[in-house]
C-alpha cells in the first residue's frame, strides 16, 4: 500500500468515525437530534468529496450509515438501515462533482471560482441529504423521523450550517491549499501539485 492510499484510507476512517459520533450524539439528545444530525453529519463526507472526489465520499457515507444502523437498529430492519441511514449520506458525493474544478481553480489561485465550487457543491449535498433523510425516506419507511419542511427553523438550520461550513472550508482552502488538494491529486498533474504545495 502506497502512502497516498494509506492517507486516503486514514482520512476516510476518521470521517466515518466522526460521522458515526455525530449521529450517535444526535440521537442522544432528542430535542436537538434533527438539528445536530443535519449540522454535524454531512461535513466529514463532504470534505472527502472535495478532497478525493465523489466515489470516496459515497463509500465513506455508506460505511458510516451502515455502521450506525447496525449498531443502533435490529439487523432484520435492513430496509430502514439502507434507506434512512445509508442512502442520505451517499448524497454527500454530489459535492465531489465540483472537486476537479475546485482543485484546478485553487491551483491557479482563482479563489472566487474556488469558493463558488465549494459553496455550490456543499449546498447541493446539504439539500439532497436533508430532503432524502427527512422528507423522501419518511414517506416510504413508516416510523422514522421526518421534518416539517414548512418550518422555517428547519431551513434556517440547514442554510446556516451550510453557510458556516462553506465559509470555514473556503478559508482553509485559501490559507492552506493542501487542505483540499492532496499531494497526488487525481485532478492535477504532478507538476501542478508540486508547484502548489511548494509555494
Amino acid at each position: 500500500m502506497n502512502k497516498r492510499t494509506a492517507n486516503l484510507l486514514l482520512t476516510m476512517l476518521i470521517a466515518v468515525a466522526l460521522t458515526v459520533l455525530a449521529l450517535t450524539f444526535g440521537i442522544s439528545f432528542p430535542l436537538l437530534g434533527k438539528v445536530l444530525t443535519l449540522v454535524l453529519v454531512p461535513w466529514p463526507a463532504i470534505y472527502l468529496a472535495f478532497r478525493y472526489g465523489p466515489a470516496t465520499a459515497i463509500i465513506a457515507g455508506a460505511l458510516a450509515g451502515a455502521a450506525f444502523g447496525i449498531i443502533n437498529r435490529p439487523l432484520d430492519d435492513w430496509v430502514t438501515i439502507v434507506l434512512y441511514d445509508v442512502l442520505p449520506l451517499t448524497m454527500t458525493g454530489l459535492a465531489g462533482l465540483f472537486a476537479k474544478n475546485a482543485h484546478k481553480t485553487l491551483n491557479n489561485r482563482r479563489y472566487s471560482s474556488t469558493y463558488l465550487n465549494i459553496w455550490t457543491g456543499s449546498l447541493l449535498s446539504f439539500l439532497a441529504y436533508g430532503l432524502v433523510k427527512f422528507w423522501l425516506v419518511p414517506m416510504v419507511v413508516p416510523g422514522v423521523n421526518s421534518a416539517d419542511l414548512g418550518n422555517w427553523g428547519f431551513w434556517a438550520s440547514l442554510l446556516g450550517t451550510w453557510a458556516i461550513g462553506s465559509l470555514v472550508v473556503s478559508l482553509l482552502a485559501r490559507w492552506k491549499p493542501s487542505f483540499i488538494i492532496p499531494k497526488r491529486s487525481r485532478y492535477l498533474s504532478r507538476r501542478e501539485t508540486s508547484s502548489l504545495l511548494n509555494d
